[in-house]
């Protein structure tokens, strides 16, 4: 996924937070930003439950990113 695509800096994380647009579930949370662009924004956050390793959690999170990506607009859409 494009690096414009990602919520990165944490105040954009702050900001994101505090409009509850997220979604959850026990594994992991994605966060998203809406904007006037022709693309939304997204930050996923792994439990360290899930996996322990640094290493281990940033590849579920690029695994995530890639499957969103292929279809984000359709999720675009629904939101």
């Amino acid at each position: 996924m494009k690096k414009e695509y990602r919520v990165k800096r944490s105040q954009d994380f702050d900001n994101i937070i505090r409009k509850k647009q997220s979604f959850a579930n026990r594994q992991f949370v994605i966060y998203y930003q809406k904007n006037n662009l022709d693309h939304m924004r997204l930050g996923i956050s792994v439990s360290k439950k899930i996996r322990k390793s640094t290493f281990e959690r940033n590849k579920i999170k690029k695994d995530i990113y890639e499957k969103l990506f292929k279809t984000r607009k359709e999720y675009v859409k629904k939101l």
